[in-house]
């Protein structure tokens, strides 16, 4: 069983646009993989697809994703198809859906990749943003949590380091902490937009006792080029429920490097299931 993110998310092209994921066993988070893991395995193929597209620079980072996790993707072999929606002179958008043995989607996602762009006169991010990074112990001062036995199985492959949002702890509804891939060999695109899926909701952390819950939908915004962050650092992580009615939850979540620039900026929807 690899623990490594990257060879978990490999996919194999067999045919234009199509390609091979098989969905490794030890990833689950109940009947299906982690969240993380179709979405970091949908935004491969896209890189990939793109980078074999002859009418395209290669140079266009994945910039925004929605994805969807339909029903379980279950464990073994799986396909993903890619489609061009629309290629602009700057930013394509794409279509990849992992879809099961017989052909009916179980995740997608519509991605947006776009060349750098020169802003004018940008005034510095200090200024400009009307966020700041939150403030926290350096990240050599946390403890890696280690979670009971019966923690999803996941969540043994990412190292998580607590400071605030113990679920069931009855406090407000927000965690913080660091967190990364302990054998990772550098920060890349799919792979932050997969963490950020690693952390329980807040909603657990006021709730009195430990309920099953699902993301209905996953929408993700980039704003640093992972290449750029330091491989030996973990990325702080933050978030914090926005609202919740009728069993349906709308969650923020980001993550920030240790020097305060923001990486990644989610926002999902997560559903009670009972």
């Amino acid at each position: 069983m690899s623990t490594d993110f990257d060879q978990v998310t490999a996919v194999s092209e067999i045919s234009e646009g199509v390609f091979e994921w098989v969905v490794p066993d030890g990833w689950q988070q109940g009947r299906g993989a982690w969240g993380g893991l179709p979405v970091g395995a949908l935004i491969r193929s896209v890189i990939a697809a793109q980078d074999s597209d002859y009418l395209d620079d290669g140079q266009r980072l994945v910039r925004s994703v929605n994805c969807q996790i339909y029903a379980p993707v279950l464990v073994g072999v799986q396909k993903i198809t890619t489609t061009l929606i629309r290629r602009g002179s700057a930013m394509s958008t794409w279509s990849a859906a992992v879809t099961d043995e017989s052909g009916v989607p179980t995740a997608q996602v519509t991605a947006i990749t776009g060349l750098d762009r020169e802003l004018a006169d940008q005034p510095p991010v200090s200024t400009w943003s009307t966020i700041t990074a939150p403030q926290v112990p350096h990240w050599e001062q946390v403890p890696v949590l280690v979670l009971p036995d019966f923690g999803p199985p996941f969540s043994r492959h990412i190292e998580q380091r607590l400071v605030e949002g113990v679920p069931m702890s009855k406090g407000p509804a927000r965690a913080l902490g660091w967190v990364r891939f302990p054998q990772q060999r550098h920060w890349s695109v799919p792979q932050v937009f997969g963490i950020v899926d690693a952390w329980w909701p807040t909603v657990l952390v006021p709730m009195q006792q430990m309920r099953p819950l699902a993301t209905v939908n996953f929408a993700a915004h980039l704003l640093t080029d992972p290449a750029t962050i330091p491989v030996s650092e973990p990325l702080i992580f933050e978030s914090f429920l926005l609202g919740a009615t009728a069993g349906f939850t709308s969650e923020t979540r980001r993550l920030w490097t240790r020097d305060g620039v923001l990486v990644l900026e989610n926002l999902q929807s997560i559903a009670l299931i009972r």
